[in-house]
């Protein structure tokens, strides 16, 4: 039974039916005695053909015992016929975050909340520890997906960055995904509590992951800044040692002396004096080698006290 919240203060009940018998599925949807989807086999049933179905759902309805009060926005209760070797519930989308699945099999009910891209697989013959490995399984998969995730989303952040700090952090990742595998085999038989344990434990490695690689990604900005500093750094450097003995070879500065320069779009003074357009254009030109063409107006000024 499906129960979705409307509002603060109204509740939509919605009721969701699954039979399979003689290898005939049938899915029947309702809000509160109205029938509104019917499913055979995967088909969908006119809805002109509903009420062929009302004896049906109310055998069914008679048969389902109330589900557990749980704090769930969505709980459904399966009720696998005894001779059914197998029920497979796979969740998608559509179910939302905060689907509760009820399993209610010979008065021995087990609970577990399962989330987009879970896949449970009931065995009509399981006992309890084969249904807590299962549960553990579970979350297992879950934290590979969220390293999964978490791999993505570092391999999108250091595309094209220093290939030394990205193999750090994969190798960060690696350690965690063996730490998992270790602690998985440390407890061969868990009860309840100690999945809940494990599972906390797995947990902390992987924030603790998630930190490290956070650190490395803030080590990486700032290298990478001081990097960037150096090299302009080392291009004002060269374009500066350039620029100067372009202006000794030019004859328009002296050897060791103090010199400034301004440059523009329009026009190019030396130690306050304007210099020719030929001169001009031949120092723009030089610039342009080394910082690319500006666009628009521009102007630069320098100054070498010695």
């Amino acid at each position: 039974r499906d129960t979705v919240p409307q509002g603060k203060k109204q509740m939509k009940e919605v009721t969701h039916i699954v039979k399979v018998e003689d290898g005939r599925t049938i899915e029947i949807e309702m809000e509160g005695e109205t029938i509104t989807k019917v499913m055979v086999d995967g088909r969908p049933v006119p809805p002109d053909e509903y009420d062929q179905y009302r004896d049906e759902v109310e055998e069914l309805r008679q048969e389902m015992a109330e589900p557990l009060h749980l704090d769930a926005d969505t709980i459904i209760t399966f009720f696998p016929e005894k001779d059914m070797r197998r029920t497979e519930i796979v969740v998608d989308e559509d179910f939302g975050p905060d689907t509760m699945i009820v399993f209610d099999w010979d008065f021995d009910t087990d609970t577990i909340v399962l989330e987009e891209g879970d896949q449970w697989e009931w065995e009509a013959d399981d006992d309890p520890w084969p249904r807590r490995q299962r549960r553990m399984d579970l979350r297992m998969e879950r934290l590979e997906r969220e390293l999964e995730r978490m791999e993505e989303e570092l391999e999108r952040m250091f595309e094209g960055k220093d290939e030394e700090i990205r193999q750090r952090i994969e190798e960060a990742l690696e350690e965690t995904q063996r730490a998992m595998e270790r602690l998985q085999q440390e407890l061969p038989l868990p009860e309840d509590e100690d999945l809940d344990r494990l599972h906390e434990k797995i947990e902390r490695e992987v924030e603790m992951a998630r930190r490290k690689a956070d650190v490395d990604r803030r080590r990486a900005e700032i290298e990478l800044r001081r990097a960037e500093r150096e090299r302009r750094h080392a291009e004002r450097k060269t374009w500066m040692e350039v620029l100067e003995h372009q202006l000794v070879q030019d004859g328009l500065i002296e050897p060791g002396a103090s010199w400034s320069l301004e440059l523009s779009d329009k026009k190019m003074k030396v130690n306050g004096k304007k210099m020719p357009e030929e001169v001009h254009q031949r120092y723009v030109e030089l610039y342009e080698r080394f910082h690319g063409t500006p666009s628009g107006k521009w102007k630069i000024e320098y100054r070498n006290e010695l």
